[in-house]
């Protein structure tokens, strides 16, 4: 089996687990929604620039290829902002952990899919889910709102990637041309609902906003754009397990940068 998909694997776990640190810091001027739509909006910039400037062209999809990215939109739009409301009420170490479920709920779509599931890989992620259960058995002062958000998170990661498997494996897109359409999507469907609920402009304070920049460039484009890859090649299951990897990153980013 190759893997040649360690490498974008390693580089997923360094740039989510630093993203919930980053978050942190875009929450203090932004509210969720706002950070979710402009992380999109910047990352899919970002990438409709090197897609023209590669000769690449963006991608022109057909009806049933819109659907499809819509539909993967609003999962990851879910996912992202109701991550960032976890943020607000949680450390970003304890909600990162909570993400880290996506594995399970991703064995779960597999089998409610009857799509056969190697036992190695049901171990590993069963022994994942352990270590999410210790690490999150110590800490008696859980927000429950909080955790329903995050695990509401971990569920909409999952489903994204396994549908993301079924709707473009074998799409002549690259993951650069379906993550902008995907990313581009997701910030128009965030468009009308910031404007509703958001009644005061943020302050533009550079640290804010350098973050939002970050997240947009690092996090969504080219973290998803890994990802793709990773889902391509090793399977969205595989691809899955990043959120498990990821907490050691973000806890020692939270603490460290963030104290």
């Amino acid at each position: 089996m190759r893997r040649s998909w360690l490498v974008a694997y390693a580089l997923i776990v360094l740039l989510c687990g630093a993203s919930y640190g980053i978050t942190e810091i875009a929450l203090t001027a932004f509210s969720p929604g706002e950070v979710a739509m402009w992380r999109a909006l910047v990352g899919a910039g970002f990438l409709a620039v090197l897609l023209v400037a590669g000769g690449t062209g963006l991608p022109r999809l057909r009806t049933a290829g819109v659907v499809r990215i819509l539909a993967l939109a609003g999962l990851t739009t879910v996912a992202s902002v109701s991550a960032a409301a976890a943020q607000c009420r949680m450390p970003s170490g304890i909600v990162a952990v909570l993400c880290a479920m996506t594995p399970l709920f991703c064995v779960i779509f597999y089998r409610l899919r009857r799509i056969p599931t190697a036992p190695t890989k049901w171990i590993g992620v069963c022994l994942g889910v352990v270590g999410v259960a210790v690490l999150l058995s110590p800490s008696g002062n859980l927000d429950g709102f909080a955790v329903v958000l995050g695990l509401t998170a971990a569920a909409c990661y999952a489903l994204a990637g396994v549908l993301a498997a079924a709707f473009f494996s074998g799409s002549k897109f690259s993951g650069t041309q379906l993550t902008m359409a995907q990313l581009l999507a997701s910030g128009a469907l965030l468009v009308p609902v910031t404007a509703v609920s958001d009644t005061a402009p943020s302050l533009l304070e550079p640290a804010p906003v350098a973050a939002l920049l970050a997240l947009g460039v690092l996090v969504a484009a080219v973290g998803n754009v890994l990802f793709w890859r990773v889902v391509r090649q090793a399977g969205p299951l595989v691809a899955a397990t990043t959120y498990q990897t990821v907490p050691a990153v973000a806890i020692v980013v939270g603490v460290v940068v963030l104290g």
